[in-house]
């Protein structure tokens, strides 16, 4: 994921630079890591079969929605580090604007903060650990 993510960006002219991950707010690390978990849900979904895009759309709602998040964090709690859980915190108590109608507000609070870890394992660039949160988390059904 590294490598592709470093061809992506030197097609730009720029390189992956190390960033201060702080300085970013909790819900700008959780919009980057809302896109990454889509992705890669996505990608799952789709590697598991040819389907309409109406059945693909409905499994992925199956892992994207926030009660699902929710559970996922719930899951890799504690495997992760004080750090990382320090993030997770950071990003339940960002300040949201609005909240999905089909959602409560402790597993948007939660779907938030999961998706924050997410985005800052991009923007550190530990993928690998990004992946291994992932995967984690999918499997533990």
């Amino acid at each position: 994921m590294e490598k592709f993510i470093e061809d992506f960006l030197g097609q730009f002219g720029e390189g992956i630079e190390s960033v201060d991950v702080k300085q970013y707010s909790p819900l700008t690390l959780a919009y980057l890591g809302d896109s990454i978990y889509d992705f890669l849900i996505k990608f799952y979904i789709v590697q598991q079969g040819n389907r309409s895009v109406n059945e693909l759309h409905a499994l992925t709602k199956k892992y994207v929605k926030a009660s699902e998040q929710a559970r996922i964090l719930a899951n890799i709690m504690p495997i992760l580090s004080d750090e990382e859980q320090r993030i997770v915190k950071w990003g339940r108590n960002a300040k949201s604007q609005s909240v999905p109608k089909n959602a409560k507000r402790s597993d948007y609070q939660m779907a938030t903060a999961f998706e924050c870890l997410l985005g800052y394992f991009v923007m550190t660039k530990n993928y690998q650990r990004l992946l291994e949160c992932v995967v984690k988390g999918i499997n533990h059904e």
